[in-house]
């Protein structure tokens, strides 16, 4: 709703038009005969923090050295109108059009200074007496935040600023004496989601018109959620935002402003954002629309990594003879390579890890892996195309704790994916990888000082899928991994290599035989219809009986030995002599053959 001034039906019958501002602002009604009066009805004003949104602040500073500017324009209808015996007399301020530039600087990891002015057109206005038209600067604000919290997901600050009369008089776009700003901030972040929330009070030199609008402190409550979206880059936004008059708080008069808006925000690079927003009001209090339109555009500057300078040395240089045989020929010298590493090796698989042997380079604060990381990422890469029974590769990227652990978890990510990236630009199929980042919440060494802190910023890669000597790939997709593929984040194509064929699953030894019926010692194979033959049962000892030999059945004239017990079923004799040559086994275990002493 748009915004309204009351006045009673009495008192304006009695005053001219301007009476109200006359007693508002104790102006004489002779100065105020052509023109508006002073006071800042602006209701959506941007801080430029890191992280906050088109008019709700963040606790956060982005660390030291962070620079972050801005400009935001708004365009807004009927943000002040005037209201008499309950009807709309017309639009103080019609239509308005405000560009505020600001900025906010890290003086620390916990402390920020900011400051912002606003500059204003406005034209239009259907109240030629309380007229504001025309073009002008509103109070320059001058403000600083501290960050005193930080820790499961919340972070807790507070901010004070100065609002200084700087403002052009009688257009409704400054007040004509300072005014104070100072609050609570916070914010949750849990996933995809931040949630913003400011609380403070805005203190000024009031007076009490009498005519149904006191301009006097007031309790300001914003809040806001950010939901970052499965497009790289993309966020959209939701804020309310509110102030209510400390002499009738919640009364709904012209005092209490609310105001919606919804937008997105656009990362057009790493240090540049965009943002583009609707609103409406809520209230008709003074300051809210009947629509609002929001473009801001936003550069965060990350100081340098820092260089260290080398130290300076003084070398003394004294010639030492010395008496050697003729000098052997210099060999070149070869760096030795750490314990447990073979020369020249960078990457190697252990059970279902691959270690590097030195960490993952990145230019500070970014995801741009440094030259001399890539041999290390050529080697990775070599090792997951060498083996067909690595079947998936997570990279999982991991941050130490300095910062927050929004940033640190969103920096974690795009590491990871960029060494996700680097690998397949080195050959390896997409289909085989996936990555991950965990942030702040997972490190290998604890302690703040910089050789834990040094553990902790690495990157590991880990074989969740292994296939086994006897395990065909599955049939789900992709059906077969191709060379040829699009790069995922710019669309052009790229040749990558294939894994090597899984090695043929080891044959089970019955596939070995084959009835060719062709030799003739050969017999059908067992089968579970085949009938057993039962054991052959010995004579008692008492009655022991000459057994006659028993003519060979392979053709052989040579008698069986006389052993007193029964001979065995030939079909279940075993060479004594070592494995028959014939026999499919090697003379190892097998079942009866042939089946049932057929």
């Amino acid at each position: 709703m748009p915004s309204t001034l009351h006045t009673r039906g009495l008192v304006r019958a009695a005053l001219p038009p301007l009476g109200l501002a006359m007693l508002a602002l104790g102006i004489s009604t002779e100065a105020l005969a052509q023109s508006g009066f002073s006071t800042d009805i602006e209701l959506v004003r941007p801080t430029f923090s890191p992280k906050s949104t088109a008019g709700v602040d963040s606790p956060f500073t982005g660390g030291e050295g962070v620079l972050n500017l801005g400009v935001q324009l708004q365009f807004e209808r009927d943000p002040l109108r005037l209201i008499e015996f309950d009807r709309v007399a017309g639009a103080v301020v019609r239509n308005r059009t405000i560009a505020q530039l600001g900025a906010s600087y890290a003086l620390s990891d916990r402390i920020s200074v900011r400051g912002s002015l606003p500059i204003a057109a406005q034209w239009g206005s259907e109240i030629e007496d309380w007229s504001g038209d025309g073009v002008g600067v509103g109070d320059f604000t001058a403000g600083l935040r501290y960050q005193f919290f930080e820790g499961s997901g919340f972070t807790l600050g507070a901010h004070g600023d100065l609002l200084l009369n700087t403002g052009t008089r009688s257009r409704y776009m400054g007040e004509q004496q300072p005014r104070t700003h100072f609050g609570l901030l916070a914010a949750y972040e849990v996933g995809p989601v931040l949630v913003l929330s400011n609380v403070g009070v805005q203190t000024r030199f009031g007076v009490d018109t009498k005519l149904d609008f006191v301009l006097d402190d007031e309790l300001v409550w914003n809040s806001a959620v950010v939901v970052d979206t499965p497009l790289d880059g993309l966020a959209v936004n939701g804020e309310i935002l509110s102030r209510y008059g400390m002499a009738r708080l919640f009364t709904g008069a012209a005092e209490t402003s609310m105001e919606w808006t919804a937008g997105v925000q656009y990362g057009l690079s790493d240090n540049l954002r965009l943002d583009v927003g609707v609103g409406r009001g809520i209230t008709s209090g003074y300051g809210t629309t009947a629509y609002r339109g929001i473009v801001g555009i936003r550069y965060e500057r990350r100081p340098p990594p820092p260089v260290e300078e080398e130290p300076d040395f003084i070398v003394d240089i004294v010639d030492i003879p010395i008496d050697e045989p003729d000098e052997p020929p210099d060999e070149p010298v070869v760096q030795t390579p750490p314990d447990g590493w073979r020369q020249g090796e960078l990457a190697r698989q252990v059970d279902n890890v691959i270690e590097i042997r030195d960490p993952i380079q990145f230019e500070f604060a970014t995801a741009r892996i440094l030259p001399e990381s890539i041999p290390t990422l050529r080697q990775v890469a070599g090792l997951v195309n060498g083996d067909a029974r690595i079947g998936h590769l997570l990279i999982e990227g991991h941050a130490s704790e300095e910062g927050s652990f929004a940033y640190n978890y969103d920096l974690s990510i795009r590491r990871a994916k960029a060494i996700f990236e680097q690998l397949i630009v080195l050959g390896v199929h997409p289909e085989r990888m996936s990555y991950r980042g965990m942030g702040e919440v997972v490190p290998v060494a604890m302690g703040s000082d910089e050789a834990s802190l040094e553990k902790n910023r690495r990157v590991e890669f880990e074989i969740i899928k292994q296939y086994d000597p006897n395990e065909t790939r599955p049939s789900r997709r992709p059906p077969v991994l191709k060379p040829d593929i699009r790069l995922p984040w710019n669309g052009e194509d790229k040749a990558v290599d294939l894994p090597p064929p899984l090695p043929e699953p080891k044959a089970k030894r019955k596939d070995l035989l084959e009835d060719d019926g062709e030799d003739e010692g050969s017999a059908p194979p067992p089968t579970d219809e085949t009938p057993q033959q039962p054991e052959p049962v010995a004579p008692e000892p008492s009655e022991p009986a000459e057994q006659p030999a028993e003519a060979p059945t392979d053709g052989s004239t040579e008698p069986a030995e006389d052993t007193g017990t029964p001979a065995e079923d030939p079909a279940k004799t075993t060479p004594q002599d070592g494995p028959d040559p014939n026999d499919p086994f090697g003379g190892e275990s097998r079942p009866d053959w042939p089946p049932g002493g057929q």
